[in-house]
């Protein structure tokens, strides 16, 4: 059965005068509104007042779907809250399923800032690097460099996007080397260490437990490290069908 000819509730539980958690989080009450705004008055009664409370998702509730102790969502049934469920309109559930990772790169690049004309490096070719690139170039960042230690995957990297530049890691390279390739890459107008001074990393994949940074190098440029535990609305963007450049990028 296609998500069209699926059934889909509307919503029963309006969510006036309640504190929502991020789209992935579980419970509604334990959320922490980091900034509140006040709604426009026009229609208000004397002496009423509204207030619209916007959260970033950073709350101390740390639960939420496929993070321990709650389950996946890799069964052929779940229980979830329906506001938390989005229409998929025309994409099928296999399309529809590339959502969750899309959210994930659409999280990482909003809160990076990246916006048109910026320079990317992307290190890593994978799944998340991939749908990534997919979003910075939606973006309008320019240019974009790839990295991999796997020549297939930015073969593949080409194969969907052939303006990206992409660099295959040698395991002998030093990191010096690799700060050479990358100028010479993105050209001039951005120096590279791996990032110019007052820039920024931000980390949207997971890696090793404990890792080496170059401490002093990045306190002498003054290098932003940016780290993603979870989205905001991602959700809702990623499956809206007014906004066709990422359906674009689910079904290319």
């Amino acid at each position: 059965m296609s998500s069209d000819q699926s059934f889909a509730p509307a919503l029963t539980l309006p969510n006036v005068g309640i504190h929502v958690d991020p789209d992935h989080n579980l419970w509604l009450d334990q959320a922490e509104p980091s900034l509140e705004d006040v709604k426009s008055g026009a229609n208000l009664e004397v002496g009423e007042v509204t207030v619209a409370v916007k959260t970033t998702g950073i709350c101390g509730n740390l639960l939420f779907r496929s993070s321990p102790p709650s389950h996946g969502l890799l069964r052929r049934y779940v229980n979830h809250p329906e506001v938390w469920c989005h229409k998929i309109g025309s994409l099928s559930f296999d399309e529809g399923a590339l959502l969750e990772p899309l959210s994930v790169a659409l999280t990482g690049v909003t809160r990076s800032g990246v916006k048109i004309g910026d320079p990317v490096l992307i290190c890593g070719a994978g799944p998340i690097g991939l749908i990534t690139l997919d979003v910075c170039r939606a973006a309008g960042a320019y240019p974009i460099v790839i990295t991999d230690i796997d020549s297939s995957r930015l073969d593949f990297a080409n194969t969907i996007m052939p303006e990206v530049i992409v660099h295959r890691v040698q395991k002998e390279e030093t990191p010096e080397d690799f700060e050479k390739a990358v100028k010479r890459s993105l050209g001039e107008g951005i120096e590279i260490a791996t990032v110019k001074f007052g820039g920024k990393v931000f980390i949207i994949g997971v890696g090793k437990e404990k890792m080496e940074i170059p401490f002093m190098r990045c306190s002498a440029n003054e290098v932003d490290i940016q780290f993603q535990q979870r989205g905001i609305e991602a959700f809702k963007t990623a499956s809206d069908p007014h906004s066709g450049s990422i359906k674009v990028l689910i079904q290319s």
